[in-house]
């Protein structure tokens, strides 16, 4: 090759690479699903009595109160996850919903089962490795016990019961970059603070706007960014991005598919 043809050769070669930089550096722009840092961050309850559930979530599950100026809602952090509580009367019975049920892992079920009992709370199967205590407003709490864990109680797992289980796997995998871990079983994804299991529901359940889990809520970096790279995608959102400098947060709106009703934030619960 003559020292011409050389040179033209690495001139291309260096272009090619100042190519695919800008066009790595827009895909990063748009902060797609797949890059985004995205973390479960609350569960959001529509509830009877704040009083009640205050009960159960405190003296109950040991959480503690939290305050937040600027939002119009009770806060119970349960160690890695916020409980929001909103006074208004659920719709409907969870039971029926896409999610009947939520997880948490307790570092011992049969300590759970006795604080809970003592707040007036029963605790089905104590005497084994995982149970289920019916809160107020009929959440359903499934608590698994690792006598391993770091925490006394952690959020688990929440639990969507679909006719379509792989298209909603497939979905919240796209959208939120959700893995399976290596072990899980079919069905199962997962974020960090949360594992996503799909099961097959007989009928069509309903959605969860209304219920007393109202919606799901996951803590998002670089939000704007990150629901401009939904928008792109064809994801229509109920209420887009928006800052509430009272509360210093920004939140997002969307529904999946399927009718579950889900919150993005950035600034409540702040990735670790």
């Amino acid at each position: 090759m003559t020292p011409f043809r050389a040179l033209v050769a690495v001139v291309a070669f260096a272009n090619v690479l100042a190519l695919a930089g800008r066009d790595a550096a827009a895909r990063a722009d748009r902060a797609t699903p797949a890059v985004a840092h995205v973390v479960y961050g609350h569960h959001h309850l529509n509830v009877t009595s704040v009083d009640a559930h205050r009960k159960f979530w405190v003296d109950g599950l040991g959480g503690v109160e939290a305050t937040r100026a600027g939002l119009p809602v009770a806060m119970i952090r349960v160690s890695n996850v916020l409980v929001l509580l909103r006074q208004q009367p659920p719709t409907g019975v969870m039971a029926d919903s896409l999610i009947p049920q939520i997880g948490f892992t307790v570092r011992s079920l049969a300590e759970t089962a006795k604080r809970l009992n003592a707040a007036g709370y029963q605790v089905t199967n104590a005497d084994r490795s995982a149970g289920v205590v019916i809160a107020p407003d009929g959440l359903a709490i499934r608590l698994v016990e690792d006598s391993a864990a770091h925490e006394a109680i952690a959020a688990r797992d929440v639990q969507f019961s679909v006719q379509d289980p792989d298209a909603v796997q497939a979905w919240y995998t796209r959208t939120f970059g959700a893995s399976a871990p290596p072990t899980a079983a079919r069905g199962m994804v997962a974020l960090p603070n949360l594992s996503m299991i799909f099961r097959r529901a007989n009928g069509r359940p309903a959605g969860t706007r209304g219920g007393v889990l109202d919606h799901l809520g996951f803590e998002v970096d670089h939000l704007e960014q990150f629901c401009a790279g939904l928008a792109g995608s064809g994801i229509t959102f109920d209420r887009p991005y928006t800052k509430i400098a009272s509360a210093n947060l920004a939140v997002a709106f969307l529904m999946d598919p399927w009718g579950t009703y889900i919150e993005l934030t950035e600034g409540l619960n702040p990735i670790q």
